[in-house]
């Protein structure tokens, strides 16, 4: 009693389809009387259903990448990052992700990174860029980044990128 459950109903042609059902308890007449609420959320779980399938193809698709694609808050916490990103830096996820992008980038390239992610962030469009960073072993990885800005209801909230390792080919 006034709570809400979903449940299924049945149409008359015998087939089944999601409700949400309320029952409320009142007092006529000295007489407990219930009134039930049914509600079709059909429409609603197959919403549902086509976003929990959109986000898994989403995640098959970041996880199978062969680049690092990782995001990172304004601050530059890191806040995710794919199995490539894993790999190529050495850091597990929860290692990762207890780690500052200052932390990471090296030194010398920080100040510049940051100059570029202001430029994005006031709109102006900029190309690829490289930079070094320290892998979790201290080897210094070349990656060539690609950056976007995160937005939410118009407000920039993070960065999210892709970054490939192009070490090899700079020795090269």
């Amino acid at each position: 009693i006034g709570k809400r459950f979903e449940i299924s109903a049945m149409r008359s042609d015998g087939s089944e389809f999601p409700v949400e059902l309320a029952i409320n308890a009142s007092e006529l007449s000295g007489s407990t009387v219930f009134t039930a609420y049914l509600r079709d959320i059909s429409k609603r779980k197959l919403a549902e259903d086509n976003l929990i399938s959109s986000e898994e193809r989403y995640r098959d698709l970041i996880e199978s990448a062969h680049d690092m694609i990782y995001t990172r808050d304004l601050d530059g916490n890191n806040t995710s990052i794919n199995a490539a990103g894993e790999k190529l830096t050495g850091y597990s996820r929860e290692e990762f992700l207890q780690r500052n992008m200052s932390q990471i980038i090296v030194p010398e390239d920080w100040v510049r990174v940051k100059e570029i992610i202001a430029r994005k962030l006031a709109g102006i469009e900029e190309p690829a860029y490289e930079m070094d960073m320290l892998g979790k072993d201290g080897r210094r990885i070349t990656l060539e980044v690609n950056p976007t800005v995160i937005n939410r209801a118009g407000v920039a909230i993070g960065i999210q990128g892709i970054a490939r390792d192009v070490t090899e080919r700079k020795k090269a």
